[in-house]
């Protein structure tokens, strides 16, 4: 796996919109009969990047497996989560943003922990970064739960999974245990 430059939310933001731009450009001049084909192109390309360590096309397949693409991929809302997280875990701090609501409830618990200004001071934790840290960190722990990785995660079945409690509830159990694993870490 090569190594990963470290991106600030911001960029990381503005390279998911070229990213998003260049997929869905290419793909609208396709010809009709190559749509298909583009599409797999393009796909695939993204899923190499992805398995490479690409923060940025690990969130894109996030954003596609989310919505889905026309008939060509299927909207998986499990798989979509796999891939936000995995990013998150990375350090993609656009995908951390993304993930805000559902990471403020451990982000909360530990901010509310009685050595929160120890563990602040000791791991550089400051109001301006503490929701990139503490969420990057959520996501490794929930990653590692989960045993999310991007290799696995491009070898599943493509296949139609909505939104559902059931869904949610293994990443909200996966991310409840990954507070005190986080909280170990910091305190180390």
């Amino acid at each position: 796996m090569e190594e990963v430059e470290e991106l600030s939310t911001e960029a990381c933001r503005k390279k998911f919109i070229e990213m998003r731009r260049s997929f869905q450009k290419s793909y609208k001049n396709a010809d009709f009969l190559e749509k298909e084909e583009t599409f797999n192109k393009l796909y695939d390309d993204i899923c190499i990047n992805a398995v490479d360590g690409d923060i940025i096309a690990q969130d894109f397949l996030a954003y596609l497996n989310k919505k889905g693409y026309g008939d060509f991929l299927l909207p998986n809302y499990d798989l979509s989560m796999r891939w936000q997280i995995l990013a998150g875990a990375n350090g993609n701090g656009f995908a951390i943003e993304k993930l805000t609501i559902f990471l403020s409830f451990a982000i909360d618990k530990i901010l509310n922990v009685d050595d929160v200004k120890e563990i602040a001071d000791r791991n550089g934790i400051f109001q301006e970064n503490y929701q990139y840290i503490l969420g990057r960190l959520i996501c490794e722990g929930i990653a590692d739960e989960l045993n999310i990785n991007a290799r696995d995660l491009i070898r599943e079945a493509p296949k139609n999974v909505e939104y559902s409690p059931k869904i949610m509830r293994v990443f909200d159990i996966a991310r409840e245990d990954a507070i005190p694993r986080v909280l170990k870490f910091l305190r180390s």
